[in-house]
């Protein structure tokens, strides 16, 4: 009888014996060999690792040697016991086997290694350290006096309350002990309230605390609730190198290495001032309104107004952009930007809070320093005094004295206030070019400095200068209007702009953790819009930061936006002298901190143009007068600079040092080509290996199906496979906007197998998972646990995808791609089936004039099931469980990348934005030496392509063909007005031809990951790439195993278990006899997988150590194939029939097969130069030369 196939997603129990994942004797006495994910194998040679432990000690021996088992899978032991390093989280005995069953550790071992193997590695860590599974960790006699090994820290706050063992976190970046003790002081407040006003007034114990098994019970065991304290003496001996450490191999760094800051001065004027980075950096803070609330008497009422005016400043950005809107964009934004490589673009919504910071911080820095001034409180800021001009001066305390003096300030009077201090910000003329000329300057500087000491990443610094540049041309083009009409105080374009909030206030976030690019505003290529180049740090900000304060979107009216609040006519007690900004004021005449601040000026009047229409030549008349104001050269106006100027210098200063932060504006690949090397912003190289993408795309699909199994209810184990018989029988309409899984022919298919699921599902007697108490009872807990495995499923497709689709989409473009037509918004989908192709195409455009973009990523076939899968069964599982819930998220009928549960988010909440793809990305690719995001895998993919698929890098112009030629008209109308092939849509904007180059992107890929194959029409165009030629060796080389197997060793017609069981048993191609290596059938294979269908030259030779081991392991795999295809009569050179356990079995076969050949060439060298030697004369034996006869024969007559 044939061998029996696997029936499902693990693997069958004959292939894990043959892998051998690891090697262990029953009694232990011979080495322990383990095999790991990256086809190297660990072994243990000792069987003790520690002494006996001392019952009378209170804790575990020390290990006397280290366990080179234990080190590979990511942990180690100490006196507390296992220490898990990747969690920092110390493991009980009792929990270590389930704590391996993790996917940071499976990852580390051989894929799918058997659980049998798993529970003798579990009993050789027990055993050699001296414990049993009952063992319980020993507990600290009281404070620790010193550090756990490989254990991180909390500085926490405990609660006062006798008998309360709750200690809370410091939030991470509260610098106020008010911010940093607030988790506690909320939990006082809801747990021992009748005691809270005793408890809050005094100070609260803070200590460094070790919480060792949160991470590896559930919240309910009683270990997760253990506390233990350090020393009140103790702390680490860098908590900014304690931070850092924990991503030492990854590509985030907090500080800058880089001289660009001393090139400004900026590091000598901090220097000079010999104050904390916490002191300068509470100048420029953007507080919350929570922070606000918390303060006392005028500072509480300073700031709560400074909050109103950042919510005008981002109305005021708005403003602009919807006067320009309705004029000619084109015209105003060139003249704002005339002779320069500069961009002034549109803003999307959630822009608005990342551009009007810069400037907010500037007046929050401003209105601080004169209240200090005012109160006499200078003393903290040492000898700091910002240089500022009258005219600046006189703005902000007429600001200034508004706040103070005004109970319920009026929006309409802030705002003109507000355009003022602006104004006098842009304006400012000077000729004493100092390190710190103007209070942008300031700004600037203190804004970059590191909580930590020392200055942030470039990058960061780079990006402000972008941000400030499009403000200033904001508050250029405000100012024209006004004075174009003749405005004597400031009026809107459009009111309704100012009534509303375009984004929420969340303060100040936390100091970005990972370098972000500078923008090219100044590059003549530069392509990207500022809004797709801020857009992930925006939702960032927007989403990630709230720092518990009110939602603001959904506060009542406050009381200064009552009614009349918005009445610009009113009167005032100010003078709004500084519309325009350009005075006398404002050119070199500083203001003098130790003399009185002279009189309040009159306003002097405007006169209007002739003309008044907003957006009319007059306006552009006054942009190009104000022109000198926002040109970065000092020869467009030698007599004086600018603030402007200013940020141009910061910018080009750290432009060059951002790049090198990024990526070092470059890649470099090693000598054999097998992976890519980069620098990060200190200068360190770090490496990813081609293979290790590989094998991480291959093992997350792997974790996908076996994920897919574990969520399916009792009685549906075998759903996934049924899907599969039946994904060939799918076909797409691609002019259909329904979905595939709602086409009629496909429903057809589908809804069986989704009737079974939900009727199992619903089942209260179900075994698997207990969702149903009853037929109309739903456990919640149960319920929760199983739509975890949405999260788990569709983030792994996430990343399968992300890795094998070739250059992947921008991280934001995910929560735009839909598997049906939206019918709110028109937008159709993106989830098509081209032939056999599962493609994903059609994503919404970078560029801000264009809505879609005509492109398409292709999925691997050993994914696309399983995506498919994923959207026809569980995703409406998902909607049925979350409907008897009470949650709805309308996203999942539409979304491939949708939240299980809805966001609290106000932009997309219920769809995966960038943040959330870069997150998951990092987690599931945490093995890699390099923290990849959506950019960084952008880049290395595409020097991938560059390096080994040119054709597809370097692609001409198309030519026409000759059925065009003939109908006497090009490509282009051909595929307009003539026969179109339907089998892409017409939405997609291109031809079929047009779709294959795409796809092709996607498939070359997958073969370079051993996840295709080459029976693709792609492959001819990629003719020159080696790494292809190498691909097209190993196909025939196949082809000549499947031959000389049958041949040789006598497999003809036949499908005998135990005859091929023990050819693979016996492998006559690897045994060495007679000083011999291999036979015949590994000469013809390898000979094949070296040369192909040519032969060396005759010539030539062998190189000094013979022909590399990875080919003659390919060869290897091709028989074994060949033996396995007569076996189960399937061929496994068909993609269509290679799933992703085929794949990595023979994956395991190769690296199984370097290994045996690696020790034959090294035990035996001289065999090991005869088998390459005959391989290169194989088919060059000289023959005895004779005279050829030409007489006719072989035919009758």
């Amino acid at each position: 009888m044939p061998r029996k196939r696997r029936e499902d997603a693990y693997p069958i129990d004959t292939r894990a014996s043959k892998r051998a994942h690891l090697n262990a004797p029953a009694d232990f006495d011979d080495p322990l060999k383990i095999w790991l994910s990256n086809g190297q194998f660990a072994v243990c040679c000792e069987r003790s690792h520690t002494p006996v432990h001392s019952e009378s000690s209170p804790l575990f021996s020390p290990p006397t040697t280290i366990c080179p088992l234990l080190t590979e899978v990511g942990m180690s032991f100490g006196q507390y016991g296992f220490v898990c390093n990747i969690t920092s989280s110390l493991v009980p005995a009792a929990h270590l086997s389930g704590h391996m069953e993790h996917l940071h550790h499976r990852q580390k071992l051989r894929n799918r290694t058997p659980s049998t193997i798993k529970s003798v590695l579990i009993t050789h860590l027990l055993n050699s350290h001296h414990l049993t599974s009952t063992t319980l960790c020993p507990s600290p006699p009281g404070d620790l006096s010193e550090p756990i090994q490989n254990l991180q820290p909390e500085w926490s706050s405990h609660c006062p309350h006798p008998g309360c063992h709750h200690w809370y976190p410091v939030p991470t970046g509260k610098s106020s002990i008010k911010g940093q003790h607030a988790p506690t002081r909320d939990h006082i407040a809801k747990a021992h309230h009748e005691n809270a006003n005793t408890y809050l007034t005094g100070i609260l114990e803070m200590k460094w605390i070790y919480r060792p098994f949160r991470k590896i019970v559930g919240s309910g065991h009683p270990l997760s609730s253990v506390v233990w304290p350090l020393i009140q003496d103790y702390a680490p001996a860098s908590s900014a190198h304690a931070v850092t450490a924990v991503r030492s191999s990854r590509i985030r760094h907090i500080v800058s290495a880089h001289s660009q800051y001393s090139n400004l001065g900026w590091e000598k004027f901090i220097a000079g001032l010999s104050l904390q980075p916490g002191i300068l950096r509470g100048l420029v803070k953007l507080r919350t309104k929570k922070e606000a609330l918390s303060l006392e008497g005028v500072e509480r009422q300073l700031e709560l107004g400074l909050i109103t005016i950042r919510k005008l400043h981002r109305s005021y950005i708005m403003d602009v952009q919807t006067y320009l809107s309705s004029k000619n964009d084109g015209q105003f934004r060139q003249a704002v930007t005339m002779n320069t490589k500069a961009h002034f673009r549109s803003l999307c919504r959630v822009s608005y809070y990342t551009y009007s910071r810069p400037l907010s911080r500037c007046i929050c820095m401003l209105i601080r320093l004169v209240h200090a001034e005012h109160t006499g409180a200078l003393a903290p800021f040492g000898t700091l005094q910002i240089r500022r001009s009258l005219a600046q001066e006189y703005a902000v305390n007429m600001l200034y004295d508004y706040f103070i003096q005004t109970e319920i300030p009026r929006p309409a009077a802030l705002l003109q206030l507000l355009h003022q201090v602006l104004v006098t910000l842009v304006k400012q003329k000077f000729t004493n070019l100092e390190t710190m000329a103007c209070p942008t300057d300031y700004t600037l500087c203190i804004g970059s400095l590191a909580d930590s000491g020392g200055f942030l990443l470039a990058a960061t610094t780079a990006r402000t200068c972008a941000v400030l540049q499009h403000n200033f041309y904001t508050v250029i083009i405000h100012s024209a209007r006004l004075e174009d009409h003749g405005h004597q105080s400031f009026i809107p374009f459009h009111l309704g702009n100012f009534t509303r909030d375009p984004v929420p206030d969340t303060g100040e976030a936390s100091q970005p953790t990972e370098e972000l690019s500078a923008a090219p505003d100044e590059e003549e290529d530069a392509d990207d819009s500022m809004v797709v180049q801020f857009r992930e740090v925006e939702e960032e900000f927007v989403d990630g930061h709230d720092d518990g304060i009110d939602a603001e979107g959904g506060e009542s009216m406050s009381p200064h936006e009552v009614e009349g609040g918005w009445d610009f006519e009113k009167e005032e007690t100010f003078h709004c002298y500084y519309l325009n900004g350009d005075t006398a004021e404002n050119l070199d005449t500083y203001h003098d901190s130790r003399s009185s601040l002279a009189a309040q000026r009159c306003p002097r009047k405007f006169v209007a143009q002739v003309d008044r229409n907003p957006g009319s030549l007059s306006v552009l008349n006054i942009l190009a007068g104000n022109s000198h104001y926002v040109q970065p050269l000092l020869e467009s106006h030698p007599s004086f600079a600018t603030p402007y100027n200013q940020i141009k210098t910061a910018w080009f200063h750290t432009r060059p040092t951002s790049f090198k932060e990024r990526r070092n504006y470059g890649f470099f690949f090693t000598e054999d080509g097998t992976a890519i090397s980069m620098r990060d912003s200190d200068d360190i190289s770090r490496t990813i290996l081609f293979a290790d993408l590989g094998v991480l795309a291959k093992t997350t699909i792997a974790n996908i199906s076996d994920q897919i199994v574990q969520c399916l209810p009792h009685g549906c184990k075998n759903l996934l496979r049924q899907f599969r018989g039946i994904c060939g029988q799918l076909v797409d309409d691609p002019t259909s906007p329904d979905g595939i899984f709602l086409q009629p022919s496909n429903r057809v298919l589908i809804q069986p197998l989704l009737d079974v699921m939900l009727k199992h599902l619903s089942d209260p007697k179900e075994l698997s998972h207990h969702i149903m108490r009853s037929p109309s009872v739903i456990t919640e807990a149960a319920a929760r646990k199983w739509l975890a495995f949405d999260k788990q499923i569709l983030g792994q497709i996430l990343v399968a995808f992300l890795l094998t689709c070739g250059i992947p989409p921008l991280h934001w473009q995910f929560r735009t791609f839909q598997f049906q037509l939206d019918s709110d918004t028109g937008i159709p989908r993106n989830l098509y089936l081209l032939g056999s192709e599962l493609v994903i195409g059609h994503p919404a455009a970078r560029q801000p004039n264009q809505v879609l973009q005509e492109w398409l990523w292709a999925f691997p076939h050993s994914l696309a099931p399983l995506i498919l899968f994923y959207l026809a069964i569980i995703r409406p599982s998902v909607v049925y469980i979350t409907g008897l819930l009470h949650y709805v998220n309308d996203d999942h009928r539409t979304h491939i990348f949708a939240h299980t549960f809805p966001t609290t988010r106000l932009e997309f909440p219920g769809v995966w934005n960038g943040s959330d793809v870069n997150n998951l990305l990092q987690v599931y690719t945490s093995s890699l030496p390099v923290l990849l995001s959506c950019g960084l895998l952008r880049n290395v993919i595409s020097a991938l392509y560059n390096q080994f698929f040119p054709a597809l890098s370097h692609v001409g112009p198309s030519d026409d063909s000759m059925v065009d030629r003939q109908a006497q008209h090009t490509r282009m109308t051909g595929n307009t007005h003539y026969g179109r092939s339907d089998h892409v849509p017409f939405a997609f904007g291109m031809t079929l031809e047009q779709a294959r180059k795409c796809m092709a992107s996607s498939q070359a890929l997958h073969a370079f990951y051993g996840l295709g194959s080459l029976d693709h029409p792609w492959a001819d165009r990629l003719q020159n790439s080696v790494f292809l030629a190498d691909l097209r060796n190993e196909s025939l080389a196949l082809k000549e195993a499947r031959v000389l197997v049958r041949e040789i060793y006598n497999l003809h017609n036949c499908r005998l278990p135990d005859q091929t069981a023990g050819l693979l048993e016996t492998a006559p191609y690897l045994t060495l006899k007679d000083g011999v290596i291999g036979d015949e059938v590994l000469r013809r294979v390898m000979h094949a997988v070296l040369f192909g269908d040519s032969r060396p030259n005759i010539l030539d030779r062998p190189s000094g150590g013979g022909y590399l081991i990875v080919d003659a392991s390919t060869a290897v795999v091709q028989i074994v194939k060949a033996v396995e295809e007569v076996e189960s009569g399937v061929q496994f050179h068909s993609p269509r029939h290679i799933d992703i356990g085929t794949i990595i079995h023979f994956d395991e076969v190769a690296t199984q097969a370097q290994w045996h050949l690696a020790a034959l060439k090294d035990e035996f060298p001289t065999s090991w130069m005869e088998l390459c030697t005959d391989i290169h004369r194989l088919y060059q034996k000289p023959g005895v030369a004779r005279e050829m006869s030409w007489v006719v024969r072989g035919v009758p007559g």
